[in-house]
């Protein structure tokens, strides 16, 4: 008996440890918006509040930023007040991508 129940309990750690893989995946996810080279600046892209299914009145709250690498351009900005992401400089593909072809 002791061996089935040992058995049992892998199996049950096992699962316990898929299902919390499952929702780790689940809750920490990425979005991803496409935007057109030529949108404007202070183009709408998306409420960023309605897709986290956050309060957009309490957004400064989360302590949600865009983060960029040092030296870099921030091309978006948000909209603390309303949710809404934005491009906040004009997007150069050629400027960009320096001279590959083939650009995804």
């Amino acid at each position: 008996m002791g061996e089935t129940q040992r058995l049992q309990s892998y199996k049950n750690k096992i699962l316990q440890c898929l299902i919390a893989i499952f929702i780790w995946k689940a809750i920490s996810g990425n979005n991803h918006y496409v935007v057109r080279e030529e949108a404007l600046k202070g183009f709408f892209v998306e409420n960023i509040a309605m897709d986290l299914g956050i309060d957009s009145k309490n957004l400064s709250e989360y302590g949600l930023w865009i983060a960029t690498r040092t030296g870099m351009v921030q091309y978006f900005a948000l909209n603390y007040n309303n949710g809404y992401l934005h491009p906040s400089e004009r997007i150069d593909r050629e400027k960009n991508v320096d001279g590959q072809r083939t650009v995804f």
